[in-house]
């Protein structure tokens, strides 16, 4: 059953971070965020790409911003 569950998550995306990459990734998210160093440093390539291409546009700095905030503040969903 755990393993099902397991799968299940892991299948979804989700993945377990550890606390003190939780702290990292926010810092960099609050910090160069908009580069998306974040997204890079949490193993997610295609989303840090992203960030990088459309960095001019001041937008993935605003949505980095508000997910720094998030990542320190605990939230799971994220994660």
């Amino acid at each position: 059953m755990c393993v099902a569950m397991a799968q299940e998550t892991q299948q979804k995306g989700a993945k377990h971070v550890p606390e003190d990459q939780k702290v990292v990734a926010g810092v960099l998210a609050l910090l160069v965020g908009g580069l998306g160093v974040h997204k890079f440093y949490l193993g997610r390539t295609k989303q840090g790409i992203v960030f990088l291409l459309l960095f001019w546009t001041g937008i993935p700095a605003l949505i980095a911003f508000i997910e720094g905030i998030m990542i320190l503040a605990n939230n799971k969903q994220l994660l």
